[in-house]
């Protein structure tokens, strides 16, 4: 069971924040799951942490259940790795470190991760500095997006805009 959308329809209003004897249960609850190696839990406990969202804002414990979900195999928390050795919160800011976390959870197919490479790529963080590179990854973003939906993209006016040539 995923419990992260859960979470976030919980963490989207006053009530988790709100710190009440409710909020307070389902975060032992959460660190129960996450304790016992739930690795979608771990994420989520790792984004409370990292948001102080239900508890106090902790970056180090929030890197922590992040790194414990990422040895998991959990893209998510790779993601969010990424984005703190990004930004160096709560770490030393480490492109070198983003670079690798993106990477890995590219490769599981995460879009966010794929597209922040490309802005690595683009403005030179960690890696030479590459447009084509760039390109390719916000492509593969692009291409993945266009054929899981591929409603998002109006061929009627593409057909339109060829009757007019003619």
């Amino acid at each position: 069971m995923k419990i992260t959308k859960n979470i976030d329809l919980m963490l989207r209003g006053d009530f988790f924040g709100s710190g009440g004897p409710q909020a307070k249960r389902h975060f032992k609850w959460l660190r129960e799951r996450a304790k016992e190696g739930d690795s979608d839990a771990q994420y989520d406990l790792g984004r409370c942490y990292r948001r102080g969202e239900g508890v106090r804002q902790n970056y180090k414990e929030a890197l922590n259940w992040y790194t414990k979900a990422s040895e998991q195999g959990n893209f998510e928390a790779k993601t969010m790795l990424g984005v703190m050795y990004y930004t160096g919160e709560g770490v030393v800011q480490d492109y070198k470190k983003s670079l690798n976390w993106w990477r890995l959870s590219a490769e599981q197919g995460d879009l966010t991760a794929q597209y922040n490479l490309g802005i690595m790529y683009e403005r030179g963080h960690g890696v030479s500095q590459d447009n084509v590179m760039a390109h390719m990854h916000w492509c593969i973003v692009t291409l993945v997006t266009c054929r899981s939906n591929p409603g998002s993209i109006n061929l009627s006016k593409k057909k339109d805009a060829d009757r007019k040539i003619k």
